[in-house]
């Protein structure tokens, strides 16, 4: 399963990748599609737009960051804590295979099995069913939120905005049979109880280990699907309830937001008893301990010689690049602050982030390795990650259905002088 996800931005129908066919994989980054007019990868707080106009690209920039923002937040919950742990551990097999010299296989695979399965791709399996359990519930959540904020300062015009939806319902819907109908009863419940309301229901089934099972089980027990209503949903709480329920205050008392979460728990709890669905418990716990652990892990990272900022990007800012038909520009790096946005020149931390993503889609993919900076910056010159490069390189091994696999840029030239990675940013891209 693809973990990168679509950005609707323009209110046109005929744009992106409703109607183009898809690109063949092109290195260094094979799963994203460069058709597309818009992506992020959650995990890298990573943004692209496929705008050549900087006027223009800023703007729908702004409207990707409030998407992007939608699911940082999401990122504190217990369940995402436990997925984004999941990717975590990916990135930091991937590399200590490398130090200590262990077989990746080409392309990496999810399994289960123990006898076909290395821990990688016992990893790999893990995740791949994490995100399947949440994308829709965080999916929905995030076009909900971000269209609602744009609306605020972004994008005043009604009918743009509805056709921005619009094409989120045709594009999501396209892996997400359920994502339109999904929408539309979570926008009718903030609606009928308010914002505040449709938040603590997303924060109560992101405490469970089964998120999007969860979402839907509620929303179908306070809007049911009726092909007679509007939009093929109607409310089915009684105007009593909708009343106590509903919040119409910018922020929800304490008291107010536990019988929000207890009356969405109590859906789930009829279900499921003695939780051994939900787990909530369970889920509780293991992002607890995730946390706890997770310095003592990075503790380890460093002593084996490996700085922990190569498997995680930073909360506080995200990257920005631009893509084409050619590929990917990485452009800057963008912080927001209480003063307003900043952004800075893409520097050698961020630089490890980049180089660990390609690694890691390149390995799914099976077409190749290269390193993503390869005659970006310096034609004649290697970057900082050449020597790790190769001891990854020198564990991989194609299973029989891979055929492309093979060296590709500096991995076929000789070592040249090591440069400091700097980005190629222009004044004209700030």
């Amino acid at each position: 399963m693809n973990y990168i996800h679509p950005l609707i931005l323009h209110p046109a129908e005929n744009l992106g990748t409703n109607d183009a066919p898809p690109p063949l994989p092109q290195l260094p980054f094979p799963l994203i599609d460069l058709n597309a007019e818009g992506f992020t990868v959650d995990h890298l707080n990573w943004i692209s737009i496929k705008v050549t106009n900087p006027e223009q690209r800023q703007k729908l920039i702004q409207l990707a960051v409030e998407h992007e923002l939608v699911h940082k937040h999401l990122a504190a919950y217990p369940y995402s804590v436990v997925k984004n742990d999941g990717m975590f551990k990916i990135n930091a097999l991937i590399f200590l295979s490398a130090q200590w010299k262990q077989q990746i296989v080409v392309p990496l695979t999810a399994t289960q099995s123990t006898q076909l399965g290395n821990v990688l791709q016992k990893n790999w399996f893990n995740f791949d069913m994490q995100m399947q359990a949440s994308i829709l519930v965080e999916e929905v959540y995030a076009v909900w939120t971000s269209l609602k904020n744009a609306k605020l300062n972004l994008i005043k015009d009604d009918r743009a905005l509805n056709v921005i939806l619009s094409r989120y319902k045709k594009e999501y819907g396209k892996k997400q049979k359920l994502f339109e109908i999904v929408y539309n009863a979570f926008d009718l419940m903030a609606k009928k109880i308010g914002v505040i309301p449709s938040f603590i229901l997303v924060n109560n089934v992101l405490g469970t280990q089964s998120p999007d099972y969860a979402f839907v089980c509620i929303l179908s027990t306070t809007c049911p699907p009726d092909s007679h209503a509007t939009n093929g949903i109607r409310w089915n709480l009684s105007p009593e309830l909708t009343s106590r329920l509903a919040n119409s205050t910018p922020f929800a008392s304490t008291e107010h937001f536990k019988q929000l979460y207890e009356f969405f728990s109590s859906i789930t709890d009829a279900l499921d008893p003695d939780d051994s669905l939900f787990n909530r418990a369970g889920i509780l716990h293991k992002a607890k301990e995730i946390q706890l652990k997770q310095k003592s892990m990075l503790r380890e990272l460093l002593a084996e010689g490996l700085d922990y900022s190569l498997f995680y990007g930073s909360d506080d800012n995200y990257l920005v690049s631009y893509h084409d038909n050619n590929g990917v520009q990485f452009l800057y790096k963008s912080y927001r602050t209480q003063e307003g946005e900043r952004v800075e020149k893409i520097g050698e931390c961020d630089a490890a982030y980049i180089f660990n993503e390609a690694i890691l889609q390149q390995l799914l993919a099976g077409i190749g390795l290269r390193c993503p900076f390869w005659q970006d910056c310096y034609p004649d010159r290697c970057c900082i990650f050449r020597t790790l490069l190769e001891k990854i390189w020198s564990c991989t091994k194609p299973d029989l259905s891979c055929k492309l696999w093979k060296p590709m840029g500096c991995l076929n030239k000789p070592h040249h002088d090591f440069v400091s990675f700097s980005s190629p940013i222009s004044s004209a891209d700030l």
